[in-house]
């Protein structure tokens, strides 16, 4: 397998008029590892570190006589928090998924799959305001970092005998050798009982014993953790996670992108033609309209004040035409019984995005 490349990118560099709640998408000629496009793609606008006047005076917030600013990272504070996350596309760019754990790279081949990298910001970004979106490759700075290839496969289950027990592998391999992880489990039991031992093939006689279970992650070795699911585990069951050497995107890229003032937008339908890659469609599917999922879930509470933003999941691509103002509306319940002292419900202004099959709501 070769170095990662990028081979389509949303939103378009140097685009206008990008919706306030879209998300970020980039595919790769390949599957990669999460962990590594965690660290290596960052999202960031306008820094809020504002200093003026001789021997750089900094601002002073009128008529409280402080310093809004006071105590933040120079250079730092423009960078957006996001949420990210990797689903399969074909070549076509529609979303693809295995029905069963994906072992080997051979299973990707084959399916014609490779990854879509989705980021997705935790709020809505400003209006009118310019955006840079840092994808970081092996270039920068001459050390080996950045967004690299998959490195660690799924869990094979093959060879247990329990079928209600499971173990989840995350991380990104960090040894300059492809190898495989061998697990045993020594005792039968549950989470919090059951003892294992692991090993590497490359060197089968180091072997790391008597390993507790726990259903958190806890580190093996190389940059590889580990988690245990279910229950019922059976000693001398046996499992085995194939891991790749990192190769990473050989360079770096920048790109620059503004937002809109529009309270209902539509993502367009294709990704980048910028010499990153080829056009390629954002999504395309048809069928019933089903609602999947919300975002906060519904009827959850203790929602940070700062999360403002909803997002609707639906089965199918969404018509735009239908989505309106007066087509979705958002309400705001008194939770004691008095909201600004008064027992009514409000509706609240709101910012609606329309991309593919979701719909991203800011209030």
């Amino acid at each position: 397998m070769t170095t990662p490349k990028i081979t389509a990118v949303y939103p378009n560099p140097n685009q206008i008029s990008v919706p306030v709640g879209a998300e970020i998408e980039v595919i790769f000629d390949q599957a990669i590892d999460l962990s590594t496009a965690i660290k290596s793609v960052v999202l960031y606008g306008k820094d809020m570190d504002f200093v003026s006047g001789p021997d750089g005076a900094k601002w002073i917030s009128e008529g409280q006589s402080t310093d809004p600013f006071y105590l933040r990272s120079p250079g730092f504070s423009g960078v957006v928090e996001c949420e990210y996350t990797l689903v399969y596309v074909d070549s076509s760019g529609v979303e693809y998924e295995f029905n069963t754990d994906v072992v080997e790279p051979a299973q990707e081949t084959t399916a014609g799959v490779t990854h879509k990298l989705i980021v997705r910001p935790k709020g809505l970004l400003r209006e009118e305001m310019s955006y840079y979106l840092k994808l970081i490759g092996d270039s920068e700075g001459g050390a080996s970092k950045g967004i690299a290839k998959r490195t660690v496969y799924d869990v094979d289950h093959s060879s247990a005998v329990s079928t209600s027990g499971k173990i989840t592998v995350y991380g990104g391999y960090t040894d300059s050798a492809d190898d495989n992880i061998r697990i045993e489990i020594k005792t039968s039991g549950n989470i919090g009982e059951v003892d294992y031992d692991f090993w590497f093939d490359s060197d089968p006689s180091t072997v790391y014993s008597n390993k507790l279970a726990s259903r958190r992650y806890r580190r093996l070795d190389k940059g590889v953790q580990i988690r245990f699911d279910g229950s019922d585990f059976l000693a001398g069951d046996a499992y085995r996670v194939l891991v790749q050497a990192p190769e990473y995107l050989e360079n770096s890229y920048d790109m620059n992108f503004e937002t809109s003032t529009d309270t209902i937008v539509e993502v367009p339908t294709t990704m980048s033609t910028s010499p990153i890659g080829p056009q390629l469609p954002v999504n395309s599917t048809t069928g019933y309209l089903e609602h999947l999922e919300m975002d906060p879930e519904d009827g959850s509470s203790n929602q940070l004040f700062k999360d403002r933003q909803i997002v609707l999941t639906f089965g199918n691509d969404l018509d735009p035409a239908t989505v309106t103002q007066e087509s979705v509306k958002v309400f705001a319940y008194p939770v004691s019984g008095v909201y600004s002292d008064t027992e009514e419900i409000k509706e609240l202004f709101k910012k609606i995005t329309v991309s593919n099959n979701k719909i991203i709501i800011g209030v």
